[in-house]
């Protein structure tokens, strides 16, 4: 549920990408098409983990001013944070995808600011014993 924490800077290895950069006349209550990026995209370290993260645009998501028809379980409360998927050890066809909302789920609620990556996901070919791993964490600024 990106769209809650209004994520909108998906941080690749060598850039950064926006859901305006990705679906810039999107609108609508369904979700926009999925934007994928390879292995070669993906931020790695020294031991060949790969990672993608994404953070809001906001510097304070909680000072969101939201349209009246907004239910209140949309409406963003702590703190700013990055989340992302960490694996330990990439096949090389591993690729992380974004898609994206303008409007909140089940609703015709508009997502302050505009689109937001709804979903961010990896996906990769099933091999056992695999552990992606989850994360947010809160970040400063």
């Amino acid at each position: 549920m990106g769209n809650f924490a209004r994520l909108r800077r998906l941080h690749l290895a060598r850039r950064d990408v926006t859901p305006d950069q990705l679906w810039p006349d999107f609108r609508g209550a369904g979700f926009a098409q999925h934007a994928r990026f390879g292995l070669p995209e993906l931020s790695r370290d020294d031991t060949g983990a790969a990672w993608v993260t994404a953070t809001p645009d906001e510097l304070d998501p909680v000072d969101a001013e939201y349209e009246a028809d907004t239910h209140e379980h949309w409406k963003y409360v702590g703190r700013r944070a990055v989340q992302g998927w960490r694996v330990a050890d990439p096949h090389p066809d591993l690729a992380a995808q974004v898609n994206g909302r303008f409007a909140y789920w089940a609703s015709r609620s508009p997502i302050p600011g505009g689109v937001a990556y709804e979903n961010l996901e990896l996906v990769e070919p099933f091999r056992q014993g695999q552990e992606p791993v989850f994360f947010v964490e809160p970040v400063d600024s």
